[in-house]
């Protein structure tokens, strides 16, 4: 009786996590094979984009937090709050400050959507400091 509550109680144990949705990580699409075989790699990274370590923990802590909340919107406007919530939608900015604080920003680019509504007040900016921890939001 004993082995077999130890093996339950084990079992339960493995699994606990994901009971409560900590483990829960989205699913990456993937393109199709025959996309894949058609590309062609840079040879050269002259004039590419570099990003320090530290600025890519801010800017994916940002990112996780930005998005895992919801984006809330204010409006009855369902095709402004669906093109709000999609990732596609911003521009993305991000400035190292001092004392190793790195500044993320977000804007709506609702154009992208196909919309034309004015939207006030709707920039995000991040503080986050070098080991990825929020300092503040405005």
């Amino acid at each position: 009786m004993r082995t077999v509550l130890f093996v339950v109680l084990l079992a339960l144990s493995s699994t606990a996590c994901s009971f409560f949705g900590y483990v829960k990580q989205p699913k990456l699409e993937w393109a199709p094979p025959e996309e894949a075989r058609r590309l062609q790699y840079p040879s050269s990274w002259e004039g590419a984009t570099v990003m320090e370590g530290p600025a890519v923990l801010a800017l994916d802590t940002a990112l996780k937090h930005y998005f895992s909340h919801g984006v809330e919107s204010n409006t009855a406007d369902e095709r402004l709050a669906r093109c709000l919530s999609q990732p596609s939608t911003y521009e993305v900015s991000i400035k190292k400050g001092e004392g190793g604080i790195f500044y993320v920003f977000f804007f709506p680019s609702i154009e992208r959507c196909g919309l034309t509504t004015t939207l006030l007040d709707v920039e995000t900016v991040y503080a986050i400091d070098e080991q990825g921890r929020i300092v503040g939001i405005k």
